[in-house]
């Protein structure tokens, strides 16, 4: 399974204070099953990763999420 999620924000004339932003995270899900005889295996693994710029300084992107998983 691969998946994004994306997220946006935008504040104009906001006069309670707040920043503009904009999210994304990309997440991939992954499952193995291996049968030979008498033997069985399963494997998952799940990775993300999620970054968000919220528009103070240019080109400042800071990490919200990132994970690796792996199970056996």
């Amino acid at each position: 399974m691969l998946g994004f999620n994306a997220s946006q924000t935008l504040l104009s004339n906001w006069s309670a204070g707040g920043q503009s932003s904009i999210t994304g995270t990309a997440y991939v899900n992954l499952f193995r099953n291996y049968t030979k005889n008498s033997w069985t295996w399963d494997n998952t693994l799940d990775l993300s990763y999620g970054l968000l710029n919220n528009g103070i300084i240019e080109g400042n992107n800071v990490k919200i999420d990132d994970k690796i998983e792996n199970s056996l």
